[in-house]
């Protein structure tokens, strides 16, 4: 009971700082430059949780595999699986936020929001990263290292408070947004080298994933540019949206990073998925 209520207290210490982390940035805006700069940064922000989805659910399912028991040890394959997932993931949701920041705000936020654009484009780091933050942090957890990870989210928070009081002033909304992105470009990191050294990961062979998946969103975004950046009617973007997903998998499949036999499988989970749901 008392290893239980101690790790239970380090676990309780992490998600208030996570709490807080969350709504600092919000609430130093608003100190600041007013509620109008809030509402241009929660506007962009209120999209966030659905970029995080996919690295929640890859969370749910993998993590508890890496608890250790008597007999059983972590199964650093589905970790290292779920990885190389995120990065695919999270790297076709980076070109749309840098490319066409301004057509998505114009599209869900209408006339008003147009500084919001810039807001997004500066989350574009956060966006790539946040898909990593669940499975990281959740592992650690199933890792018996919540007490590990008390130091990094102190950190976490010591360094977005020094950013966003030193970039709020100048750059409003935008530059809370970029404190944000910057803070996650430590968290997330710093809970990967838990990660690694608790299960003694090798984390090189995914290197050229990661330069695979930046070219196949180099693609995507040059198409999206060549469509245009500015405010488009939805028929365009929706068209536009396929035609970059179609570059996106076809510069993958080029450098043998996927297979068509592995999209095949992967739309076939979606879809059953789906009908479950």
């Amino acid at each position: 009971m008392r290893r239980l209520g101690g790790y239970a207290g380090a676990l309780t210490l992490v998600d208030s700082g996570f709490t807080v982390f969350a709504q600092m940035n919000v609430l130093i805006l608003g100190a600041f430059t007013g509620s109008a700069a809030v509402g241009l940064f929660a506007a962009p922000q209120r999209l966030l949780p659905f970029v995080r989805l996919p690295g929640e659910s890859l969370a749910n399912g993998v993590a508890p595999q890496l608890a250790r028991s008597p007999g059983r040890e972590p199964n650093v394959g589905a970790f290292l699986t779920a990885l190389r997932l995120l990065l695919i993931v999270q790297a076709f949701l980076l070109a749309p936020t840098l490319v066409w920041s301004e057509p998505i705000v114009a599209l869900l936020f209408g006339a008003g929001f147009e500084d919001s654009a810039d807001v997004l484009r500066a989350f574009a780091p956060y966006v790539f990263l946040t898909g990593f933050a669940p499975l990281v942090s959740v592992s650690a957890n199933y890792l018996g290292a919540a007490r590990k990870r008390i130091p990094v989210i102190v950190a976490a928070l010591g360094l977005n408070l020094v950013l966003v009081l030193l970039l709020v002033p100048r750059y409003g909304a935008t530059g809370a947004a970029a404190a944000t992105s910057a803070s996650y470009a430590f968290y997330v990191p710093a809970h990967l080298l838990i990660c690694r050294r608790l299960l003694g990961l090798e984390l090189g062979p995914l290197a050229p994933t990661a330069l695979r998946v930046l070219a196949a969103a180099t693609a995507m975004g040059l198409v999206l540019a060549g469509l245009g950046t500015q405010e488009q009617p939805f028929w365009r973007l929706l068209a536009g949206g396929l035609a970059g997903a179609v570059a996106f998998a076809l510069v993958l499949l080029a450098l043998g990073e996927t297979s068509p036999r592995e999209l095949k499988a992967t739309i076939v989970a979606f879809r059953g998925r789906g009908r479950r749901g």
